[in-house]
């Protein structure tokens, strides 16, 4: 059974890693509890803030989000977000910056093939070395991409 050969996720990025090289500065301070990071540019000067307070698997996800910002430029924060569903409700820019650490902590592949697994969301996030609130994301995410291709499908009949 697949649940009792469970081996690290083959999703190995690492957002320490990535930000070597680049122009951000990378930057632990003490935050409000509910403000996992900031992302920042000005003259020139790339900075992301991460709360110091956090596991090693909420600064992964903070700052894997941050480097999208850096990429895409896109989002702005608007928390704190008290779960999970906030932030699905919130800005396109943050909403798409959660797909995005969704889609690269949580390949979709390996998703697919663990989901039928019955595992619990505690399992999964251990597994993908990421929050359960990532995990639920990731669900929602996967859950209104197949309707709307469900949708689209129908449209095509």
């Amino acid at each position: 059974m697949l649940r009792q050969k469970l081996r690290p996720s083959r999703a190995q990025f690492d957002p320490w890693e990535a930000v070597r090289g680049t122009d951000i500065a990378l930057v632990y301070r003490p935050l409000p509890p509910r403000i996992h990071g900031l992302y920042s540019r000005s003259m020139g000067v790339s900075i992301v803030i991460l709360n110091d307070h956090m596991t090693e698997i909420e600064e992964r996800c903070a700052l894997t989000e941050e480097i999208y910002h850096y990429l895409y430029r896109a989002g702005n924060f608007v928390g704190p977000f008290v779960s999970y569903g906030d932030q699905l409700r919130a800005g396109k820019g943050e909403r798409q910056a959660l797909q995005w650490v969704a889609s690269t902590l949580v390949p979709g592949d390996e998703f697919g093939e663990l989901v039928p697994e019955g595992l619990s969301v505690e399992e999964l996030a251990d597994y993908f070395r990421v929050t359960p609130w990532l995990i639920l994301a990731k669900f929602e995410f996967v859950k209104a991409a197949n309707a709307e291709f469900m949708r689209w499908l129908e449209t095509r009949r």
